[in-house]
């Protein structure tokens, strides 16, 4: 059975549970950034605290909200094991197709 969320969007797939971020996402985020992951990244540190990771899905939210993108956690089935993190943002300078 999946979790109530606050968001209804969500993709899934026989092994993956897609939705977007959640403020209840901290701690496993902040565990999932490692060196080893940061080091394939362009936007996140080698390390993240609990609260770092709280205050990118406030941020996330509010690109949401603003729809200048969009994040979504990526999740193994059945135990629901955050595995990553992909998100789309708008650039500055592309036409708003998000509307």
């Amino acid at each position: 059975m999946l979790p109530r969320m606050e968001h209804k969007a969500q993709l899934l797939t026989n092994r993956l549970f897609l939705r977007p971020v959640e403020a209840g996402d901290a701690a496993a985020v902040a565990a999932l950034i490692t060196p080893a992951v940061a080091a394939w990244t362009e936007t996140w540190p080698d390390r993240l605290s609990v609260a770092g990771a709280a205050a990118r899905i406030n941020d996330s939210r509010r690109h949401t909200a603003q729809r200048v993108g969009i994040d979504w956690g990526i999740f193994l089935k059945p135990e629901l094991l955050l595995i990553g993190w992909i998100g789309l943002k708008r650039s500055p300078t592309s036409v708003s197709r998000l509307r």
